[in-house]
């Protein structure tokens, strides 16, 4: 090629205080503070730690981050009992973006869930379910009203597969915050109308705590109170789960049970095990869950039940996940 002609070198203009100034190296960053520590550990540690291991169980709980992409899932279970009974339930749930719609309305969602049988959802603390719980088959649409990385806004309203055909409405807030690097809390607090109950509030609280060794210790609670309720209903679990490689998960959890009309004490105790696991594809999943139910009889005696349940899983995501739970370890 040609090649450039030399240019000769300009003296340097003389310093000026401007100059002075520009030259001189950059300010320190500021000192880090409270602030920008909680702010890091939601990002770093919440955000991708504990909720890569929760959307790998997929149980969608109220107090779980919005998802950022359409979502589909089937769940088939069966539940054999120590009676010899034998329980089958279906559902699905779908939650569908509106790419067509106008840039102001990104945030609306189309959501569909339905199911048949007692819709066993292992982790559903309260006796009365969300409008768009597996064993209340509706339709509807959410609109995000707020989305920041730490607190959620939604409206949610639609309809109920019944005859005549019900309604609901819900109006829901979520919060995530950081407590001294050590916890993180999440609270979801809705009130809701539908025809089965009438009005209602529900609240979640949860404390999850990120352990050595891609564990993850939760505490969680709910209370639900509607208008046909047995006065508040409320439940807590202590759990535990743990990524087992790229492909599988542990859950181990129990907690007490019970609702205000039954006086002051525990309804039903609970512990249950889950061990889930992706096969052949990263959508299918096999889970099989052991556990044990004591519930107290009329004259205070508790009756129990044993049971496993084994679940069949087919998920169908906008995005296909990179890894599986071992994410859920920080790398």
């Amino acid at each position: 090629g040609v090649e450039a002609p030399a240019v000769a070198a300009s003296p340097a203009p003389p310093a000026t205080p401007a100059a002075a100034t520009l030259a001189s190296p950059p300010p320190s960053p500021p000192r880090s503070t409270w602030i920008d520590q909680g702010h890091a550990a939601v990002t770093a540690w919440f955000l991708w730690s504990v909720e890569r291991l929760d959307q790998f169980f997929a149980d969608e709980r109220e107090v779980d981050l919005p998802r950022a992409r359409s979502f589909v899932r089937w769940r088939s279970d069966v539940k054999l009992r120590d009676d010899g009974a034998l329980d089958a339930s279906t559902s699905a749930r779908a939650e569908l973006q509106l790419p067509s719609l106008d840039r102001r309305l990104r945030a609306l969602r189309l959501t569909i869930s339905g199911g048949s049988g007692d819709g066993l959802d292992p982790l559903q603390l309260g006796r009365t379910r969300a409008p768009d719980a597996p064993s209340s088959p509706s339709a509807g649409l959410r609109l995000e009203l707020l989305d920041a990385l730490l607190t959620q806004t939604d409206l949610h309203a639609g309809l109920l597969a019944a005859w005549p055909v019900g309604w609901f409405t819900r109006l829901r807030l979520r919060h995530a915050q950081p407590i001294a690097g050590l916890l993180v809390a999440r609270f979801a607090v809705a009130g809701f109308w539908q025809t089965p109950t009438g009005w209602g509030t529900r609240q979640d609280v949860e404390l999850e705590r990120q352990l050595p060794a891609r564990l993850v210790l939760r505490l969680g609670s709910t209370g639900t109170v509607t208008q046909r309720s047995r006065g508040y209903e409320w439940g807590s679990e202590l759990s535990l789960l743990a990524a087992v490689g790229a492909r599988s998960a542990l859950f181990l959890g129990g907690g007490p049970f019970g609702a205000t009309a039954v006086g002051p004490v525990v309804e039903t105790w609970r512990v249950h095990a889950r061990a889930r696991r992706d096969v052949w594809r990263r959508w299918l999943f096999l889970e099989v869950e052991p556990g044990a139910d004591w519930t107290r009889q009329p004259g205070g005696h508790r009756q129990r039940l044993r049971y496993v349940i084994l679940r069949l899983e087919v998920q169908f995501d906008a995005s296909a996940p990179s890894g599986g739970p071992a994410l859920a370890g920080g790398g």
